[in-house]
């Protein structure tokens, strides 16, 4: 540092950092999804039976080449579907496949996206601490996960959810009427509308928080491109089946609880909430972060991306917790606003600890300064260490 000012760390050596703690990340997702789907299956408490259709409508889909050739949305098995066609699978190595898929999704994907969200909204000390928040979550066991639940068609989407969420935040910060930011609207709305051919429900959310986002920035011309982009990337929906349609239709009926909107569904739920962990974790941490940001007088993101995402999801968690008996649309804004959350509690306090010159504030801003420099290599081995040692031994402890 030649003028005497802080050392910023070259983009390579970021992406350095953040991919070799990412190792151990992998390892798990390898280590758990290469087992057989019965060893998934023979967990002791109650799963859905999703992965096992899962297989099946993929290897339906390589076999007809056809994507409609299911009840639902076009794209959700095609990643898998065009493996199986290259490799030809036997029907245990197609489970196999699947399951690695999504491990690989949920423990190093997913991740890494959460993490490029609050790099670009905040900075990288923000989304380093991120990814750690991540694993300890995810050891600790008491998150909602995809994966876990058997719902892996969810753990396949969740990362596009957060690159798209990237993509806002991009298109609000751009100077508008430039090119680039008509670019990156156009992107926005390609990936809410690839969101949509997977998954209906979190198209609607990422939408939703699109809406919320650009309208607070007043950006209505940049909305208008990607809800008009949004629209055509989606039209491969027009053409699913009539079984499809009335899957679906009978699917939002049941779902929504349609039907069940009484006095007391919203008792039982009030009381769900108090005497259920996760209902219960999902409702304090929605009540507790629209209060702190509300008081506080620092902002996530100056896009409002993240404030935007945070009041969609969580409000459609605590509602649904509330409303809605099956309480489906409540667990799938679960999946995402807890990383919301947890990039937030990472931001937030880092933001508190630098206005308030917290003691141990110097040493930690000293070791993000320069990580690559010898004299930093003891802290972040240590570091490394215990991140590999609690997501190695941790996490497959907690999975089925």
């Amino acid at each position: 540092m030649s003028d005497g000012g802080p050392i910023v760390p070259s983009r390579r050596v970021k992406w350095g950092v953040l991919l070799v703690f990412c190792v151990p990340l992998v390892v798990v997702a390898v280590r758990l999804g290469w087992r057989p789907l019965a060893a998934w299956q023979s967990a002791g408490f109650d799963q859905s039976s999703d992965p096992d259709n899962i297989v099946r409508a993929a290897l339906l889909v390589a076999d007809t080449r056809n994507i409609y050739a299911t009840v639902d949305p076009p794209l959700r098995y095609l990643p898998l579907a065009t493996v199986f066609a290259i490799v030809d699978p036997t029907a245990g190595t197609a489970a196999r496949i699947t399951q690695i898929f999504a491990t690989g999704a949920s423990f190093v994907a997913l991740p890494l996206t959460v993490v490029g969200l609050f790099w670009r909204v905040a900075d990288w000390r923000t989304g380093f601490l991120t990814l750690l928040s991540f694993g300890a979550w995810r050891a600790l066991g008491i998150t909602e996960n995809a994966y876990y639940d058997g719902f892996w068609h969810y753990a396949f989407v969740l990362p596009l959810v957060f690159l798209v969420l990237v993509s806002i935040h991009e298109t609000i910060q751009s100077p508008s009427g430039q090119r680039r930011t008509e670019t990156l609207a156009a992107v926005t709305g390609i990936g809410i509308g690839l969101i949509g051919l997977q998954q209906y429900v979190f198209a609607g959310f990422v939408a939703a928080t699109a809406t919320v986002a650009f309208l607070s920035n007043r950006c209505y011309r940049e909305l208008l491109v990607v809800g008009v982009v949004g629209a055509l990337a989606g039209t491969p929906l027009l053409f699913v089946s009539r079984e499809a349609r009335t899957f679906v239709a009978d699917s939002a009926v049941s779902r929504l609880g349609i039907g069940q909107w009484t006095v007391s569904t919203v008792l039982a739920g009030v009381g769900d909430v108090f005497t259920t962990s996760a209902y219960l974790m999902l409702f304090a941490a929605v009540v507790a972060t629209g209060c702190w940001l509300a008081i506080s007088p620092r902002r996530v993101s100056e896009t409002l991306v993240v404030e935007s995402a945070l009041a969609v999801f969580g409000t459609v968690g605590v509602v649904c917790t509330l409303l809605v008996e099956p309480r489906w649309f409540a667990q799938l804004a679960a999946y995402v606003f807890q990383y919301l959350f947890l990039g937030t509690v990472v931001q937030q306090s880092l933001a508190f600890a630098k206005a308030n010159r917290f003691p141990l504030w110097g040493q930690i801003a000293g070791a993000f300064e320069n990580p690559s420099s010898p004299r930093q290599y003891g802290f972040w081995t240590l570091v490394w260490l215990v991140f590999t040692l609690i997501v190695l031994f941790a996490i497959p402890s907690q999975a089925p």
